[in-house]
């Protein structure tokens, strides 16, 4: 049977028991406890090796978009930068030596720029220090700076101390290196066109413009003490010799490319006048040097729909880009034959339980009526926004938001579509640390639920969230992309490894 089918992302929604910290399960949602029960539903892997991270490791945004858009096990680089790491294989990256072997030529500085994090989303600890022993590695311990933004949004709210304690102690050991500036990753990484805190970033690594401080760990103190986290840290300078100048040597060590795309376009000039290199490129084309390439993964789910024939369209904020783009396409960003894009403006857009759905649910409303695309695929991003901010009470109300939107998006398709609706990774069931009650604003490592809803699955359910909350993983992420081939009645290729998951009922 062939159907149309919407795949809904309801992006950091997973698995867990009602509790507290459960933000779902506390929730008024009668639209999904009437989809559990009356349609078949999953537990899937989404998290550590189902989804090419490391084992144990919390899934992502990236990691769970990419794994349902290619239909593979699609190994992240953050794992093989860890295997890279622990084999020696990292320090002869041609690349690397390179740029050390620029800064001894011209006598430069040594910038290491990045998130300071424990979490492999963006970066982690391990690869900054990696980078900073390759500096004695390649005889160039002289002026080596740190720069280095705080996280708060992949880790807990205020990490930033503790990871930078750990840092201090390591620079201390190796008798090199200094932290120069720090700032919050909504100011260095922001995405969605949120230009002047761009620009603020630009500014303090280029210029050194920003509060300054005797030493990072006082700065984050002082912050601490007026209620900032580490994600809203304010831009500030902690060793005024660390401005990056001409003809500096700046290694960028966040390997995913997305966020840091802003700050590289806005560096641009100075950056042209220094060697430049990057864990992988961040954009296409990269007019730096890159220690590891982007790989590309085809045949991917929107490279045979749309080869098939078939018509495929995106719904998503702009904050979202990525999500429906290089991460699903599996590296390919530029759109296929037959592929559509549609971005709801997010820009000026705070984080709510809202955010820009009312728009994005009008996109896909007049999308489901009209029928004339094949496949519509839909991030949904209210629940991890949400999430992210720590606020558990936010985090239930966007819950409900999506709750009532969905409501709508059903009468809009019914009869004429199959809705599959599943997640990329889990952040709201598991918001508050059950041992010390502290916000958990990070991504989990919990399973995801699948729903499969059309006319003809219906009375096939027999599940609430609880229920499915307590059963085992019947699959993994990469089945969601069989399931939807099968729908389509498209020919899935033998690259793509999934099962079909209601062949599994």
């Amino acid at each position: 049977m062939t159907n149309k089918v919407a795949l809904l992302f309801i992006d950091g929604w997973g698995l867990a028991s009602p509790g507290a910290g459960n933000a779902f399960s506390q929730a008024k949602t009668p639209t999904f406890d009437q989809l559990f029960e009356q349609y078949p539903s999953f537990a899937l892997q989404a998290s550590g090796q189902a989804v090419g991270l490391p084992e144990n490791c919390p899934g992502g945004s990236q990691a769970g978009h990419q794994a349902i858009g290619t239909g593979q096990v699609m190994e992240m680089l953050s794992s093989r930068l860890q295997r890279d790491i622990s084999t020696g294989e990292f320090w002869r990256r041609p690349v690397l030596a390179e740029a050390w072997q620029s800064a001894k030529d011209a006598n430069k500085k040594v910038h290491l720029v990045g998130l300071l994090s424990d979490s492999v989303n963006h970066a982690n600890l391990e690869i900054l220090y990696s980078l900073i022993d390759s500096a004695k590695q390649f005889g160039y311990v002289n002026a080596l700076y740190l720069h280095l933004f705080l996280d708060g949004q992949d880790t807990r709210m205020r990490s930033g101390q503790q990871l930078l304690e750990k840092v201090y102690v390591y620079l201390q050991n190796q008798g090199y290196g200094s932290i120069s500036t720090i700032c919050g990753r909504r100011y260095a990484m922001s995405r969605g066109g949120q230009d002047d805190l761009t620009a603020k970033a630009v500014s303090l690594l280029t210029e050194l413009k920003g509060q300054s401080a005797k030493s990072a760990l006082q700065a984050v103190m002082d912050e601490y003490g007026r209620g900032r986290s580490d994600s809203d840290f304010e831009p500030t300078i902690c060793d005024a010799n660390g401005a990056i100048g001409e003809g500096d040597t700046v290694i960028f060590f966040n390997h995913r490319p997305d966020r840091m795309r802003p700050l590289v376009t806005g560096m641009g000039d100075r950056l042209a006048k220094c060697y430049t290199a990057a864990v992988v490129p961040y954009a296409d084309p990269w007019p730096y040097h890159s220690m590891y390439e982007a790989p590309v993964v085809e045949p991917n789910l929107c490279s045979v729909v749309t080869t098939a024939g078939q018509k495929v369209t995106k719904i998503t904020e702009t904050d979202r880009y990525p999500h429906l783009t290089l991460f699903l396409n599996g590296g390919h960003e530029a759109p296929y034959y037959n592929e559509e894009r549609v971005f709801v403006d997010s820009r000026l857009v705070k984080i709510s339980a809202e955010q820009s759905l009312g728009e994005l649910s009008k996109q896909l409303k007049t999308r489901l009526r009209q029928a004339a695309e094949d496949l519509v695929i839909v991030n949904v991003p209210n629940m991890d926004a949400a999430g992210h901010t720590g606020d558990i009470k936010l985090a239930q109300a966007a819950v409900e938001a999506v709750d009532q939107a969905l409501a709508d998006w059903l009468v809009a398709g019914a009869d004429q579509w199959t809705f599959i609706i599943t997640a990329d990774h889990g952040n709201v069931e598991y918001m508050l640390d059950p041992q010390t009650g502290e916000s958990r604003p990070e991504d989990t490592a919990s399973l995801v639920p699948c729903l499969c809803v059309a006319s003809r699955l219906k009375g096939q359910g027999n599940n609430s969230y609880e229920q499915l909350s307590t059963q085992p993983a019947i699959g993994m992420l990469t089945d969601v992309t069989s399931t939807v081939m099968s729908e389509l009645g498209v020919i899935q290729p033998p690259e793509i490894s999934g099962v079909n998951l209601l062949e599994q009922t």
